[in-house]
């Protein structure tokens, strides 16, 4: 997103993932803790004197900031604004991730807490960076209008797909109306303030529909700006400051909408301003707490559904009545991963008394990479895509495909679209520069070096009205198949690539899974594989690094990776290369296949090479006997940055007179050879499959679910791996597979994450996950390890990343205060020391918040720096109304440094030209955000502060 104007500091408003649960025993950050101005008290004794690691050097633009006894900062300065969006930011050193990064307020910087057991050291030298989605941006100009890159060799447009028979694009002959609704705040867990509740509807009119139930369509923008003025200001503020108007970002569809209600569905575009704007707070991006919101304003749908019509908005009751068991769910970009963690949700869980029949994802994320079992997904890619620019959105379709436990058992229709020339933004008309009512922007940079760029003579763009033209034709096809059942427009969405008359010029390219398709080769690790003559083949893993003799060397959307630790599982692809037309590449199967009554071979290829590829499969059955199908052609789809690696479908057909000629068994299919066609190529093959049209009846997909959250084991005296239960629900009714990583002790100072595969035999009622603890006899800080998990194979998981926390069961020391400077002046420093004996041999934080003050008048948030509120992680934010530190403040710590017997709180107070008598402010001690325990509940101590003048 762009750049922030406004008065807003943003802790972390990119995704806090895997290594910032690893931060501190504490749920504040260790940050916080190294920030607050303590210091080790005199009589520390030579144990406890602790003096500044020496900070290694590092690349031009990158400082690290060390404080003994806590965690090193790393922080690159840009050299503009940095703009925020719906992709992570994620800082790397080589392919290693060191964590989530967080913007600074001036949106100049982007730091990173590294994770508890790196050695900063080991950053000299290394190729440090910082990535959004594919985009480098410590490599690349952060502001507009930057100088073009080098231009990449250009290879020609893929050819547009035959046209359609239909055109959903066209609207429908019903009157429409519209209007919004507003209803009370809803508290979501995980994020302070109330979320709104508020939406358009557009539907036909009751008088032109009638009373019967019509399907319901609701959509979802993604993560953007939530506040602006009117004189070009906008912010990620919520609630919005006095002045400041909310973004009206779910009024963006409305052409989707309008396009969708005169075609008799009932459609919903909800807010999501409330969750944006807080959505730094939570592990996951924010896909469950939009998962809670769509689930609240289906209740209340449900609510208003027969005899509760009544009870509906002026806005529900003016449009037809919404048949809540055919419910289509469609979100941009995060709300792309919000409408399928809802409908996995939904699933998954008690019937919630509606039912998805599909999803829709436009320009999505994929933090999770979990795909709900049994829903259909259709996903919109934009190669021009300047924002979740590596395209993860093509997970929704390829995860999907080994989901129920093998390839196929999960046959419905998964359709990634390639829209060729469309950027993020612009799906949205609210997100679209001179057309919208906040400030908005292009998401994609030129300077890039591609057609992509708007300057370009050969430019691919696309203009806002044909992007939103695209959207709007798509989201009506899959709304018409999926919720009407109409196959009339299942040739648009099932890999065949015809292309409506809506759309125009636009070239948009297909690929698809399920539907008809029956596996013939989908690679495994070992696929039985031998090559000859000028052809060469391996299986590669496609999350590697090219660097990695198992990688696959080409970037793109099939090509990413999930997580960050070693071992995770990962699709493989058959990497085939050749330099003359001679040689084969054969692959035999371990029993015959049945591709009897298929109507094509259906292949997804990939290539980064801008000169086409071709070849052609050779077919041979038990007997012998053996076909030669048509040969194909593959090429990268487009020289842009972005769309390299996308596999494209391509067919050869299985029926004709070369097949009924060669006499092959097509039900005894065994072998499966892949015969060069081109002077040269290289191709990465996802999968094979035989392809018939039509659709096939599928029953509900319902596997098991596992979901991570907060776990606690007890530390013990002595060193043991326990067994840690994870949440399990469903019937586990064949064996699945599961992946799991577990994050480094905080303990160690070398410790690494590891990881394992959890196989789960039928009928378990349990999962899991050892974690080797070291017992003591010593009273330590509670360690908290990270946990994430993938699904492989027939189970789904929910919330995807937890902690276990190990609780110290040992005696805490006895902790005394004493007052230093109980009573300043403004300019001073309120301070009191802490004293535990005896002195502990692990680092200790401190668990202290603010308590109201009882009478009389508090010091608030104006009173002292607003650094220091930062430091300690207040709820505060430049521009905002004073508040009392209670108030303002969560728990804060003070970190009690290993060895040392004291340390201090220390409270600037600030200088100021007001009379306002004697101020005072209340610190206590506060439990132990983990373990409850409370040995810190003897401090109770009471400062005042009184007038400089």
């Amino acid at each position: 997103m762009r750049p922030f104007r406004s008065r807003r500091t943003r802790r972390n408003s990119a995704t806090t993932e895997v290594a910032a649960r690893l931060l501190t025993a504490l749920t504040v950050t260790a940050l916080a803790a190294a920030a607050l101005t303590s210091t080790a008290a005199a009589d520390s004794g030579p144990s406890g004197v602790t003096s500044a690691p020496t900070v290694p050097p590092l690349p031009a633009g990158w400082t690290l900031t060390r404080t003994p006894g806590a965690p090193a900062e790393l922080t690159w300065h840009a050299s503009g604004p940095v703009r925020m969006g719906d992709a992570a930011l994620e800082v790397k050193a080589g392919s290693t991730l060191l964590g989530r990064g967080r913007e600074s307020s001036d949106l100049r910087s982007v730091s990173v807490t590294l994770p508890t057991g790196l050695d900063p050291a080991t950053l000299s030298g290394a190729d440090l960076s910082v990535s959004a989605g594919a985009r480098r941006l410590d490599r690349v100009a952060i502001t507009a209008g930057a100088a073009p890159g080098a231009r990449q060799p250009a290879s020609p447009l893929p050819a547009q797909g035959p046209p359609a028979a239909v055109d959903p694009g066209t609207p429908g002959s019903l009157p429409t109306a519209s209007g919004e609704y507003a209803l009370p705040g809803l508290q979501v867990p995980g994020i302070p303030a109330p979320v709104e509740v508020t939406a358009l509807v557009v539907g036909p009119t009751v008088a032109a529909a009638g009373t019967s139930p019509r399907p319901l369509v609701l959509l979802l923008h993604g993560r953007h700006g939530t506040c602006y003025t009117t004189n070009g200001l906008d912010s990620g503020d919520w609630p919005c400051p006095a002045g400041w108007l909310p973004i009206p970002s779910y009024r963006g569809y409305q052409q989707t909408q309008d396009l969708l209600a005169s075609q008799g569905y009932v459609t919903v575009s909800i807010s999501a301003n409330g969750i944006n704007g807080q959505d730094f707070a939570l592990t996951d991006g924010g896909a469950s707490a939009r998962s809670v919101l769509i689930r609240h304003h289906l209740e209340q749908w449900l609510r208003w559904s027969g005899a509760g019509r009544r009870l509906a908005p002026a806005a529900v009751r003016a449009v037809a009545p919404a048949d809540l068991s055919r419910v289509l769910l469609v979100g941009h970009s995060r709300g792309g991963e919000g409408v399928n963690r809802a409908a996995l949700d939904s699933i998954t869980g008690p019937a919630p008394g509606w039912t998805i029949r599909g999803n829709v994802h436009i320009a999505p994320t994929d933090f999770g990479r979990n795909v709900a079992p049994g829903v259909p997904a259709v996903v919109l890619l934009p190669s021009c895509d300047g924002d979740v620019s590596d395209l993860q959105g093509q997970n929704y379709v390829d995860d999907g495909r080994d989901l129920a436990g093998s390839p196929g058992a999960d046959p419905v229709l998964r359709t990634s679209l390639l829209v060729v020339g469309a950027n993020h933004n612009f799906f949205n008309q609210e997100w679209t520069p001179g057309e919208s009512a906040a400030p908005s922007f292009d998401d994609w940079y030129d300077g890039s070096g591609t057609r992509c760029d708007t300057s370009a003579a050969d430019s691919v763009r696309l203009t806002p009205a044909a992007q939103r033209q695209v959207g709007a034709t798509y989201v009506a096809a899959a709304a018409a198949l999926l919720l009407r059942r109409d196959q009339q427009m299942l040739p648009l969405l099932d890999g065949t690539g015809t292309v409506p008359r809506s759309v125009g010029s636009t070239r948009v390219l297909t690929a698809a899974l399920g539907q008809n398709r029956r596996p013939l080769v989908v690679p495994a690790d070992p696929l039985p594989i031998v090559t000859s003559g000028a052809t060469t083949a391996q299986v590669c893993r496609t999350d590697a690094p090219s660097s990695m003799a198992t990688g696959c060397p080409v970037t793109g959307p099939s090509f990413g990776s999930f997580a960050y630790t070693p071992g995770e599982p990962s699709r493989r692809a058959l990497r085939v290369s050749w330099t003359a037309q001679t040689g084969e590449v054969r692959i035999t199967r371990r029993s015959p296949t049945n591709l009897s009554g298929a109507a094509a071979l259906s292949m997804r290829v990939a290539s980064d090479a801008p000169a086409a590829a071709r070849f052609a499969l050779r077919l041979t059955d038990t007997a012998g006997r053996a076909v030669t199908l048509p040969a194909v052609q593959v090429t990268s789809p487009l020289d842009g940055v972005v769309a390299k690696g996308w596999a494209l479908e391509v067919r050869s057909p299985l029926t004709g007179p070369a097949v009924a000629a060669s006499g092959i068994n097509l039900r005894a299919v065994t072998r499966t050879d892949l015969l060069p066609r081109s002077p040269d190529g290289t191709i990465y093959l996802l999968d094979a499959w035989s392809w018939s049209p039509g659709t096939v009846s599928t029953a509900p997909v319902r596997l098991p679910r596992v979901d991570l959250g907060p776990l606690q084991v007890a530390e013990g005296d002595v060193s043991a791996t326990l067994q840690v239960p994870l949440r399990l629900t469903g019937d586990v009714s064949a064996p699945a597979r599961l992946w799991i990583s577990l994050g480094p002790d905080p303990s160690s100072p070398r410790g690494r994450p590891t990881s394992r595969v959890v196989t789960i035999p039928a009928g378990a009622t349990e999962v899991t996950v050892p974690v080797p603890v070291d017992g003591n006899t010593t009273f330590d800080p509670t360690r908290v390890r990270s946990l994430i998990a993938q699904t492989i194979s027939g189970i789904v998981v929910g919330d995807y990343q937890g902690e276990v926390a190990v609780l110290d069961d040992d005696p805490p020391p006895r902790v005394t205060v004493t007052a230093i400077a109980p009573a300043v002046t403004e300019g001073s420093a309120l301070r009191w020391r802490i004293a535990v004996a005896p002195a502990q041999p692990t680092t200790l934080y401190l668990p202290l918040t603010f308590a109201a003050v009882p009478g009389g008048a508090e010091l608030s948030t104006a009173d002292v720096p607003f650094d220091w509120l930062q430091s300690i992680g207040a709820n505060v934010r430049p521009g905002m109304r004073p508040r009392p530190l209670s108030a303002a403040v969560p728990r804060f710590v003070v970190p009690l440094y290993a060895g040392v017997r004291t340390a201090d709180i220390v409270i600037p107070i600030s200088t100021d030209a007001l009379t306002e008598g004697v101020e005072s402010v209340h610190v206590v001690g506060d439990a132990d955000p983990v373990t409850g325990l409370r040995f810190m509940s003897a401090l109770d101590v009471t400062g005042t502060v009184t007038d400089a003048g």
